[in-house]
């Protein structure tokens, strides 16, 4: 589980992609945040969302990298 922050880590062959935008939502979809970065590790604060079950998504400006759920507690 998550308290204070989420970190995503790119391998090797994300390292060409110069651009990923990583958005999250909660159990209903609805977008709480996003992020782009261009760096190969980036973390994101959960520490003002509530508990619960979350979702992301990892893009490109041509596909999905990736995709999955955490928790937050505390």
């Amino acid at each position: 589980p998550a308290s204070d922050f989420i970190t995503f880590q790119f391998g090797t062959h994300q390292n060409r992609i110069a651009e990923k935008t990583i958005t999250i939502r909660d159990v209903t979809g609805r977008e709480i945040t996003s992020a782009t970065s261009d760096q190969n590790v980036v973390s994101i604060s959960v520490g003002l969302l509530p508990e619960g079950m979350y979702f992301y998504e990892v893009f490109t400006t041509n596909s999905k990298l990736s995709s999955g759920k955490f928790v937050v507690s505390r």
